[in-house]
């Protein structure tokens, strides 16, 4: 099981918003994530690197939402961004592809519609699969991805 440790520092519109949250979790919950994202950027004619650039960028104008399940999506979304990030020294492998084997630490930085992202990761202590099965995985997703972009 990976660990996800998400920071993000987001200044648009003169407005500033600091804020942190944790994810753990699987590969199949990291696919059913994905999916989920991908179907509600799908129904708004949008791509899901757009849904999250858009959500990102508004944060601070709307802040953490109060609401249970309005604040989970929001966390939903910022996961997928992500995931959806390419490994400076594996430009082939997304963080999606890994995360569920590493412990992640993210500091995404949002300045008006520019988001970038930080990441450190190492093997994650309950991480049991092969580098074989992960690689057969990303395949596979990367498929689905591409089918949904």
């Amino acid at each position: 099981m990976g660990t996800m440790f998400i920071s993000i520092d987001a200044e648009t519109e003169g407005k500033q918003l600091d804020f942190q949250f944790e994810w753990e979790g699987e590969d199949e919950e990291i696919d059913r994530l994905m999916e989920f994202v991908a179907a509600q950027a799908d129904e708004a004619g949008i791509t899901p690197q757009v849904l999250g650039t858009s959500l990102l960028y508004h944060l601070p104008t709307t802040g953490v939402a109060d609401d249970p399940d309005e604040r989970e999506f929001q966390m939903l979304v910022i996961l997928d961004v992500v995931f959806r990030m390419a490994i400076t020294d594996r430009p082939d492998t997304l963080v999606c592809d890994v995360a569920a084997r590493q412990d992640i630490v993210v500091d995404l930085t949002v300045r008006e519609k520019h988001v970038s992202g930080h990441l450190r990761g190492q093997p994650s202590a309950t991480a049991a699969r092969s580098w074989a099965t992960a690689q057969r995985r990303r395949d596979r997703r990367r498929g689905t991805l591409e089918n949904r972009t």
